[in-house]
This record gives C-alpha cells, sequence and structure tokens, in this order.
C-alpha cells in the first residue's frame, strides 16, 4: 500500500466535493454568485472537524448538527423572529457546541491522574 497515493485521492475528491458544495450554493439557491454567499460556513465545516476529531463518524454528526441548526433557523424565519436572528442559529450552535467540547476535554484532562488528554 502506498500512503501517499491515498493521501493525493483522499485531496482531490474533497477537492471535488468542496467545488460541488459551492456550485449548489451558487446555483442551488439564489442561481448566482455573489461575493461573501458562504457566509463563514466555511469555519463551521473546520469546527465540525474539531468537534469530530477528525473521526468520519464524528464530522458526520457534528456537520448534521450544524445542518440542523441552519435549517432550524429557516424554520424560525416562518414564525416572525427577525432574519438576523435566524441567520445566526448556526454561529450560536457552533460556539455553544465548541464551548461544552473544550469544557468537557478539560474536566476530562483534570480529572486524569497523568493530566493527559484522552
Amino acid at each position: 500500500m502506498n500512503p501517499a497515493r491515498y493521501k493525493y485521492a483522499a485531496v482531490l475528491v474533497s477537492g471535488v466535493l468542496c467545488g460541488l458544495a459551492g456550485a449548489q450554493l451558487a446555483l442551488g439557491n439564489v442561481t448566482l454568485f455573489s461575493e461573501n454567499m458562504t457566509a463563514g460556513r466555511g469555519w463551521i465545516a473546520v469546527v465540525a472537524v474539531m468537534l469530530g476529531r477528525a473521526a468520519p463518524v464524528g464530522v458526520l454528526l457534528a456537520a448534521l448538527l450544524f445542518g440542523l441548526a441552519e435549517a432550524a433557523g429557516f424554520r424560525l424565519q416562518g414564525v416572525g423572529l427577525p432574519q438576523q436572528a435566524t441567520d445566526a442559529a448556526p454561529y450560536v450552535v457552533t460556539l455553544v457546541a465548541l464551548f461544552l467540547s473544550t469544557a468537557r476535554r478539560r474536566r476530562r484532562t483534570a480529572d486524569s491522574p497523568t493530566g493527559a488528554v484522552t
């Protein structure tokens, strides 16, 4: 097995998937490209990888959580909440999840006799 081959294949496949996601974002909802249309969603993806600890299932669960927060924001607009508040929903969930994850890791480190994070 050649690890370099798998690395390059993984980077290539992830690039293709990111390109498809960008195309869907630009053409799926608004049918045109506008500046700043991602609105920081890339940082949410980084947090999803951090929360999932780079494990595929963990990242999938984190991404589903953030997707659910995005969908909840759209639903809350129908209830009559201001658009600014509903647009902030995924970012608030991201910050809360990151805070809870960090607090849990720190508590585990403090409880560990060696002080190592597991």
